[in-house]
């Protein structure tokens, strides 16, 4: 009985044996150490409501909650310039003042004008000169009652243009008609009416 006994007390330790030895394995999970994120940027939240540094961290991170780029607003015109004003005209010069008024008393300027004045007026209107004029080249008075005589060629002619003295006489005629009437050579015309009449009997002589 003991034999018996002990034979399948062994009988039952090999068993249990074979069965440990069928079942499977256990398995052994290990977690591998996670670091937490400050973040989660998978939420399906708007972005628009996230913070300031949950934007940050997942733009960088996953590319959600970056800033929308903004269109630059366009550049205003540049401001239309003021139109441009006319040239200033130059000033005009001022009116000369003359020194003197040369219309002022130039009917008693010989003792009246001062000699600046006098110079001035000479240089600039040819008033108050005391240059004296130029003196004649003959003096067609002097010698007059002898001028056929005593007078030269050249007198006769300058006192005969400028002042009608020492013309030779023009060419006259001696005019004889009727009983007897003459217009005689030193008569001025030849008007019969002031002619020369002789009567009688006589010699009477033209010319000699």
């Amino acid at each position: 009985a003991c034999i018996f006994i002990g034979g399948g007390v062994g009988v039952l330790v090999l068993l249990i044996v074979l069965v440990l030895l069928l079942l499977p394995g256990s398995t052994t999970t290990t977690t591998p150490l996670t670091t937490a994120l400050p973040f989660n940027c998978l939420t399906l939240d708007n972005p628009d409501t996230w913070s300031i540094a949950k934007k940050t961290y997942c733009c960088a991170h996953g590319g959600k909650g970056c800033p929308k780029p903004t269109t630059p607003a366009p550049t205003p015109p540049p401001p239309t310039p003021p139109p441009t004003p006319p040239p200033t005209p130059p000033p005009k010069p001022p009116p000369t003042t003359l020194p003197y008024d040369c219309s002022a008393g130039v009917a008693n300027w010989a003792a009246g004008w001062s000699d600046a004045k006098k110079a001035w007026c000479c240089a600039h209107g040819g008033q108050g000169c005391t240059t004296p004029k130029p003196s004649l080249p003959y003096d067609c008075n002097a010698g007059f009652n002898n001028w056929q005589a005593g007078w030269s060629a050249g007198k006769k002619a300058w006192c005969c243009t400028h002042a009608s003295r020492g013309c030779a006489p023009a060419s006259k005629l001696c005019t004889l008609w009727g009983d007897p009437h003459v217009i005689s050579f030193d008569q001025m015309n030849t008007n019969k009416e002031q002619a020369y009449s002789f009567y009688g009997d006589g010699d009477f002589w033209l010319v000699k």
